[in-house]
């Protein structure tokens, strides 16, 4: 900002996460504002929609400057990165969603990119788990990833 100066081309670009209109005196004039648009340095209306499988990147949703794959463990929708819960991962980058740990496999972690096998003598009957079960008295799973005791 330069007092003085009426025009965005005599004072210099917007900053990043903000945008400007003709005769701005603010390098700041406006917030980006949607987490699904993003105002990289010099832009004079915020830039169109983060793409599904992607999150904006910089100071908060209202400035985002970029955007970036979604990491595994984790799934982007409308500009933000959400991780998965328990029960659900994410192993690939760009996801838009986690999907629920297969019969026989747990995760009890928030942003998980894999799901456990359940290990010999437990077993998880339901998808989306988050803990294997230990097999009754008098049954047994001889198998990594059972889904039920014999």
């Amino acid at each position: 900002e330069r007092a003085g100066l009426s025009s965005v081309a005599c004072s210099g670009p917007s900053r990043a996460g903000y945008w400007t209109s003709t005769g701005s005196t603010s390098a700041m004039q406006f917030d980006c504002g949607s987490p699904s648009h993003y105002c990289p340095e010099g832009v004079r209306l915020p830039l169109p929609t983060i793409p599904d499988g992607f999150a904006g990147t910089g100071a908060d949703p209202a400035h985002w400057t970029n955007y970036s794959r979604c990491e595994p463990g984790s799934f982007c929708v409308g500009g933000l990165s959400t991780h998965c819960t328990p029960g659900r991962f994410s192993n690939r980058s760009q996801a838009t969603h986690c999907d629920p740990c297969p019969l026989g496999a747990v995760t009890h972690e928030v942003g998980s990119s894999r799901c456990k096998p359940c290990e010999p003598g437990q077993y998880r009957s339901e998808i989306a788990g988050i803990q294997c079960l230990q097999c009754f008295p008098g049954s047994f799973s001889a198998s990594n990833g059972s889904s039920s005791c014999e």
